[in-house]
């Protein structure tokens, strides 16, 4: 039962602490990149970002919940991560040769890219990566001391 707690409170954390740093990595790439285009293509970008950000950390803390109770392995918390990175992974492989197809070889059109890049799909591998480290350095690091 204890470590039943110990381990949602990690989850909890883990959650938390991954939605902030991946809220902070989409505002923060639109304050220090500013705006590359229109600004309403900048607010949407912002905004797509934002609703995965809040779409993929409850997510993740299923899925590492789950996986930490019922499964607590190193090894399955890191099948876990990969599996959970291939979702954000595999929608920029399905929209990127389009993307490049488009491409014009303009700086503006590159900049915007990156700047949507830093919006919407580096804060989902912030978010998986931080809940991933905080189960791994808390649960996982106690279990291999040998700490009750």
């Amino acid at each position: 039962m204890n470590e039943n707690l110990r381990v949602l409170g990690l989850v909890i954390i883990g959650g938390v602490g991954s939605l902030c740093a991946g809220l902070a990595m989409v505002f923060g790439a639109t304050r220090i990149m500013g705006c590359i285009g229109e600004q309403l293509s900048c607010n949407i970008n912002e905004a797509i970002g934002t609703i995965l950000c809040l779409i993929a950390t409850p997510l993740a803390m299923v899925v590492f919940g789950l996986v930490a109770w019922r499964w607590p392995s190193r090894r399955m918390l890191a099948i876990a991560a990969l599996l959970l990175a291939f979702i954000p992974l595999s929608t920029f492989l399905i929209l990127a040769p389009a993307r490049i197809a488009l491409l014009q070889n303009l700086p503006e059109f590159v900049a915007r890219d990156v700047q949507f890049l830093f919006q919407a799909f580096f804060p989902l591998f912030l978010i998986i990566l931080v809940q991933w480290q905080v189960l791994r350095m808390g649960h996982f690091g106690r279990m291999a001391r040998g700490v009750q």
